[in-house]
């Protein structure tokens, strides 16, 4: 059992009947792992099912259809829509203490204090925000004053596998109640997230990647497994489109369960941290040599962090947190999320093929300051200061990196795409809106585009931009810019430098189908 932070406070654990007909009952607090939201009743076959006449097999598909759609009647009525006036939009969430608690994502409640809720049957509830305010950790959860909610339970994500089928239920678009249904992609993914309210950006690690549909609206909705248990919190997508290319990431509800229990009992939410970073996980091959079953390598290691002091170097493999072994960085982040700061933990860790013990106290996030200012002195690090904080895996550091010292103007993200693509800082000319490249031999495949047409390829459109507005989308090929010809991304860049703030533009594109291509004028005030 992992220890809890302290003071140590005992949470009352209600049971999860079986669900019949789409009905469950519920009790007060959290739901014990392994209780699942859904139990279908489907025919047992013996063997593969070899010789089973085609009625036979109908009627396999059809209960298991039935039991499908009985699973999503159960666990409906547990998934919310959250809206609030800071958020632009519309987000999901999901009921986890039958109480009135809701999880959700904090880009989801955006910083807001309170967030409106809308429960499945209609019911609308205005609820106050909790949020982790950490960068690392995308949670926030919102309390309802609302009574015998139906609660969906966390699966244990130890258990969860590639290959597993996924349901995602949530907003999408505004769309409540929208499910989708897919597998697990892989696990332990990270990801690196521009997030324009920050100025920085979110660090993922640890992810659950599904090939569920997911899309705007759908963060903060659970990612279900086929007993109606939630896996992880559906946060963010791998797009060049804006919407879901099969690619969407899920924080896996271990994490979830440690936030939120912190959050709902202390109203905030505070971790211990060794101060140290950690590289891509380390090769089952490497494992296998070093004669250990998992572990994480520590990259750097902050001067003056608790590790340091207590004797662990860069390269150490720490193997173990107390009693606690460690397989991966998702649990050294998870038994780092489940301790605070001034707490006394045990490290195992191997040393030149020898294990080696060191005892110290964790610290908190002022323990890593050191360890980011080290990193942004590196060669070609960011100078930003606003470097998240934690044990940050290098992949992630590689964003700002990649992306430079200037990762965030004015609170939007610099995203280093060509042509008309960063956001403008204040006072400096309007802008169109999108992203735009060559017209390549993938881009002319992808789009349908002939071999003879010239233009800027238009790849994504900002939500809410002047393109956006007008109508302009991904694939079109923009030709004119107020009847200037454009023949790619630097004559649009041109064209568009010539249109003052104020005057009438008119962009000509085409758009390509199976059907053929169609010529597109829209026109509107360049502001």
């Amino acid at each position: 059992m992992r220890p809890k932070k302290t003071p140590y406070i005992l949470l009352a654990a209600g049971a999860v009947l079986a669900v019949a007909a789409g009905a469950t009952m519920m009790q007060p607090g959290p739901v014990k792992r392994g209780t699942p939201a859904f139990q279908p009743s489907l025919p047992v076959n013996a063997g593969n099912g070899a010789g089973l006449s085609a009625a036979e097999g109908l009627a396999n598909l059809q209960a298991e259809d039935a039991a499908l759609s009985d699973l999503v009647s159960a666990v409906s009525g547990s998934v919310v829509t959250i809206r609030g006036e800071s958020m632009g939009g519309t987000g999901s969430g999901f009921v986890y203490r039958q109480d009135g608690w809701i999880v959700t994502n904090d880009h989801v409640t955006s910083g807001a204090r309170t967030v409106t809720v809308v429960m499945n049957d209609g019911r609308e509830f205005q609820g106050r925000v909790y949020s982790a305010n950490d960068r690392q950790i995308d949670l926030s959860v919102v309390k309802i004053e609302a009574r015998d909610l139906p609660v969906l339970p966390l699966a244990d994500t130890e258990t969860v596998r590639p290959g597993q089928i996924t349901i995602a239920v949530g907003s999408p678009f505004g769309l409540d109640s929208t499910v989708t249904i897919g597998h697990v992609s892989a696990l332990n993914r990270p990801a690196a997230v521009p997030d324009p309210r920050l100025r920085d950006a979110r660090l993922y690690t640890g992810m659950i990647q599904t090939d569920a549909a997911i899309n705007p609206g759908n963060s903060g909705g659970p990612l279900l497994n086929i007993r109606g248990e939630v896996i992880g919190v559906n946060s963010t997508i791998n797009t060049t489109t804006g919407s879901s290319a099969g690619i969407g990431f899920a924080i896996p509800s271990n994490v979830v369960e440690a936030v939120a229990d912190e959050l709902i009992e202390k109203g905030s939410f505070d971790r211990g941290m060794l101060g140290v970073s950690f590289n891509e996980e380390i090769k089952p091959f490497r494992l296998k040599e070093l004669g250990i079953q998992g572990g994480v390598e520590a990259v750097e290691v902050s001067p003056e962090g608790p590790a340091a002091k207590a004797g662990i170097r860069p390269r150490d493999i720490i193997l173990q947190i107390d009693n606690e072994p460690l397989r991966n960085q998702s649990d050294l982040l998870i038994s780092m999320y489940r301790r605070s700061p001034g707490e006394k933990v045990s490290v195992t860790y191997l040393r030149g093929g020898r294990r080696e013990t060191a005892d110290l106290t964790l610290g908190g996030r002022e323990a890593v300051a050191q360890l980011e200012s080290q990193m942004r002195g590196t060669p070609n690090a960011p100078q930003t200061p606003n470097v998240p904080e934690g044990e940050m895996p290098e992949r992630m550091r590689e964003f700002f990196r990649e992306f430079g010292p200037d990762v965030f103007r004015n609170g939007e993200p610099r995203t280093r795409e060509r042509g008309e693509n960063a956001p403008r800082p204040q006072g400096e000319r309007p802008r169109l809106g999108v992203n735009v490249e060559e017209p390549t031999d993938a881009t002319r495949r992808q789009f349908r585009i002939p071999a003879t047409e010239k233009g800027a390829v238009v790849v994504t459109v900002a939500p809410g931009s002047l393109a956006a507005t007008m109508g302009v989308r991904s694939g079109d090929l923009i030709t004119k810019i107020n009847g200037r010809a454009i023949e790619g991304p630097q004559q649009l860049v041109e064209a568009l430098g010539r249109v003052q703030p104020g005057s009438r533009l008119t962009v000509e594109s085409r758009r390509f189908s199976e059907s053929g291509a169609e010529t597109l004028v829209f026109t509107t005030d360049f502001r």
